[in-house]
């Protein structure tokens, strides 16, 4: 009708009041049934939420290839358990036995957990647990050198609460240093 009208053609009144009472609703009516059947006859199912399966799908991929990939994860992961006491030991040891850790030390030490929580982000992974006890750095019994090694595995992010929860804990964890750090100056 409405190409119809286009052409220049005249349409009364009756005939759109007809097409809106009688022929809109029927269209209407069959809408869902012509899509279910050509969802069975081409084997396709509807989900209610399809980008929220496709975000977490493709998120959970990447979060295997990235702990699959050894080379990564053994930059700042230790995994294995391989690692010699003497040069590593937990930021809370180092403050036991020291007190005090550098300003720079500090700095770096933040600079580089954000850059693991940025790629383990990115790859749709969490550390969960971001403190004194979990965070080592390498250190012999008077210097530190600020490198940095965790020593938890990286677990898939479900949800986008649990990265905002270890941006939190990186924040207290830099605070606490800070502040520790202000007492024994």
């Amino acid at each position: 009708m409405g190409i119809m009208a286009l052409s220049g053609y005249a349409i009364s009144g009756d005939v759109y009041a007809w097409a809106a009472v009688f022929i809109l609703p029927v269209n209407s009516a069959l809408n869902p049934m012509l899509y279910t059947l050509t969802a069975i006859v081409g084997k396709k199912s509807f989900t209610p939420n399809a980008n929220e399966q496709v975000r977490n799908t493709v998120h959970k991929g990447k979060a295997k290839r990235f702990l699959e990939n050894q080379k990564l994860t053994e930059l700042r992961f230790n995994l294995n358990g391989h690692m010699s006491p003497a040069s590593y030991m937990t930021i809370h040891e180092y403050l036991q036995e020291i007190e005090v850790l550098p300003t720079w030390a500090i700095l770096r030490i933040m600079y580089q957990l954000t850059e693991c929580l940025v790629v383990l982000h990115k790859n749709a992974l969490v550390l969960e647990q971001i403190d004194e006890h979990s965070i080592y750095i390498k250190a012999d019994h008077t210097k530190v050198t600020g490198d940095v090694q965790i020593r938890r595995e990286p677990t898939v992010c479900s949800k986008l609460v649990d990265q905002q929860k270890d941006i939190f804990k990186l924040g207290l964890l830099i605070q606490t240093l800070i502040i520790k750090n202000k007492r024994f100056k």
